[in-house]
Parts: C-alpha cells; sequence; structure tokens
C-alpha cells in the first residue's frame, strides 16, 4: 500500500523517540497502532461493503435482464401472431393486399411479398375461372386445358 522501507520507519522512530521522550513513546506507539488497526478495518469493511453491493448490482442487473428476455419473447409472439393475422388478412380474397396511400407504411421487403401473394392470388383466380368454364373430368388439369382445346 505504502511503500515505506526499514529507513523510514527507524528515521520516523527517532523523530519520535525526540519529541515525544522516552515516557510517552510507548502510549504513542500504542495508540498508533490502535488507529492503524481500527482504518484497516474500517476500509476492509467498506470493501466488503462495496463488493457485497457490486454482487447486489450484478444480481439486480441479471433480473432485469431476464425480465426484459422474457418481454422479448411475449413481443416475438405478438409479433408472429400480428404476421400471421397479417397473413390470414392478405389471403382474404376481398380484402388483398395494399390500398391507395399504404405503400409508406411497408417496407420493401413486404411489398415484394405482397406483391408476390397478389400475382399467386391471380393466378389461383385464373385458373380457378379456367376450371369452372370446363366439364368436371377426373383428370382434366388446368396446364392440359391448352392440349385439349
Amino acid at each position: 500500500m505504502f511503500d515505506i522501507g526499514f529507513a523510514e520507519l527507524l528515521v520516523i522512530g527517532v523523530i519520535s523517540l525526540v519529541v515525544l521522550g522516552p515516557e510517552r513513546l510507548p502510549g504513542a506507539m500504542r495508540t498508533t497502532g490502535l488507529w492503524v488497526g481500527r482504518i484497516r478495518r474500517s476500509i476492509r469493511d467498506i470493501k466488503t461493503d462495496i463488493e457485497r453491493e457490486v454482487g447486489a448490482d450484478e444480481i439486480r442487473r441479471q433480473l432485469h435482464n431476464e425480465e426484459v428476455m422474457r418481454s422479448l419473447e411475449k413481443m416475438d409472439k405478438a409479433k408472429s401472431d400480428v404476421y400471421s393475422m397479417a397473413d390470414d388478412f392478405l389471403n382474404d380474397a376481398d380484402n388483398f393486399g395494399m390500398h391507395e396511400g399504404d405503400e409508406e407504411f411497408f417496407s420493401d421487403d413486404e411489398k415484394a411479398a405482397i406483391a408476390q401473394r397478389r400475382a399467386k392470388h391471380e393466378a389461383e383466380q385464373a385458373a380457378g375461372i379456367e376450371n369452372a368454364d370446363q366439364p368436371e373430368a377426373a383428370d382434366n388439369h388446368p396446364e392440359e386445358k391448352g392440349k385439349t382445346q
């Protein structure tokens, strides 16, 4: 802690002996020893309290992180529920895709996905209309329609 060597202690002892005298020096050394012991104990207690507090902070931080993780899991579940509802909505033939002015609410990836769903839906509708015009047959397929006519 303090870099005090034997020579420094010897100088302090000689000065103390000259200043205090031989009668009061033993009592002064005892008092100094008591004070040094008290200071060391106080420093040790403060260090222990700080370490304990840091440990408590770490526990609080872990609990907070676990709480954040639980809320993220809930948000992920809600997000998947919203996506599921959005897919159901987008797959509904009457309410399909974006309307005028909705472009600003969708990212480019979402717009591309909506365009793909819209194209798929239109292709399915076209195939359904073509199949509705033909008489029902067990081996009647939309891709064979062009071959038979």
